[in-house]
């Protein structure tokens, strides 16, 4: 019964596409690549250590490639590594039916939190993502945000945008079953996210939205929400984002609950002033274990308003001491986006 829902799915998906795909197309492959480094200086000072070190944060390669004007394919690589096993991060195929909807398979970043995998790296405010947006991906798909699926993605002339994620659950699992052979493993892509948000065109820089989802109980359980508002019309910008994960190791319950305010000042075209706040409990049912963070900092832009030559420093440390962390970090990144 199960491969028959499978069928009968594919084909209402395939004729209700057919039907999208009636106007003719031309036929134009382009091919495009691009990359982003970023060099990192970091200092840490603990009860009873001190270190300091030099390192790559990311080291990426991207590939942006299309057939005709709706089919598109994206893939990128990090280079970090001491090899290339893992590198691969996205390798995703997208088709545009129209400017209010899209799909796309493959892996890649789907419907999730806001402050996580939503922010391109090199879009990252303070050096760092929000340690509880850090967590929930450790906590859900994996610590890279990305899982193997398929998206939907509907939006109209409002601003408004609506998108449906349905994925394994895990981005460290790529498998297919083959003609042939039997699979030794039960599963099937039960987790689903979706997230809504808005974006309103007579307020500039205005963002606000909400996500949900569930997880594969065949791999791991779990459930979350969040919900942010984003607030940028420069030369100041505000952020803040609420998110819970609820997952269920051993049979017991532990809900994940943090939430983050930022806020920035643009002091001159090419210096901008950066602070967040972010309070973060990685269980609520156990007293005194929450952690309170404070981030200052500032970023340097070569260039007004662009992303691609950027250097960064912050300062970090937490406001309470109930849970076993350095006392202080300091992070330098220097950003090239080419």
């Amino acid at each position: 019964m199960r491969i028959a829902w499978y069928a009968v799915s594919l084909l209402l998906v395939l004729g209700w596409a057919g039907s999208a795909l009636a106007e003719e197309e031309k036929m134009e492959v382009k091919n495009r690549f691009s990359g982003t480094t970023q060099a990192w200086l970091s200092y840490q000072q603990g009860d009873s250590v001190s270190n300091t070190t030099f390192g790559l944060r990311r080291m990426r390669i991207r590939y942006y490639g299309s057939v005709g004007s709706k089919a598109k394919t994206f893939v990128q690589v990090d280079l970090t590594g001491n090899s290339l096993a893992g590198a691969l991060l996205d390798a995703r195929i997208e088709y545009y039916f129209n400017d209010n909807l899209n799909v796309r398979m493959g892996r890649f970043i789907g419907a999730g939190v806001r402050g996580g995998g939503q922010t391109f790296h090199y879009d990252i405010d303070i050096v760092e993502r929000p340690l509880v947006a850090r967590q929930w991906g450790s906590g859900t798909v994996g610590a890279d945000f990305r899982d193997y699926g398929f998206q939907a993605e509907v939006k109209n002339a409002s601003g408004l945008t609506g998108r449906l994620f349905v994925h394994n659950g895990t981005g460290s699992i790529n498998r297919t079953n083959k003609a042939g052979g039997t699979s030794t493993v039960e599963m099937t892509p039960k987790a689903v996210d979706g997230m809504v948000f808005f974006k309103p065109q007579s307020v500039k820089g205005l963002e606000v939205g909400a996500h949900g989802g569930i997880g594969n109980d065949d791999i791991k359980e779990w459930s979350t929400y969040s919900a942010y508002l984003y607030y940028e019309p420069g030369p100041y910008r505000f952020k803040a984002e609420l998110v819970s994960l609820t997952t269920s190791p051993n049979d017991v319950d532990a809900t994940l609950l943090g939430y983050y305010v930022f806020g920035a000042y643009d002091l001159t075209p090419h210096v901008e002033l950066l602070g967040r706040y972010e309070k973060v409990d990685p269980n609520t049912e156990v007293d005194d274990n929450a952690l309170d963070l404070i981030t200052v900092g500032a970023a340097f832009r070569e260039f007004p308003g662009k992303k691609n030559h950027k250097l960064t420093a912050a300062l970090v440390f937490p406001l309470e001491e109930t849970v076993d962390v350095d006392n202080t970090t300091f992070q330098i990144m220097w950003q090239l986006l080419f």
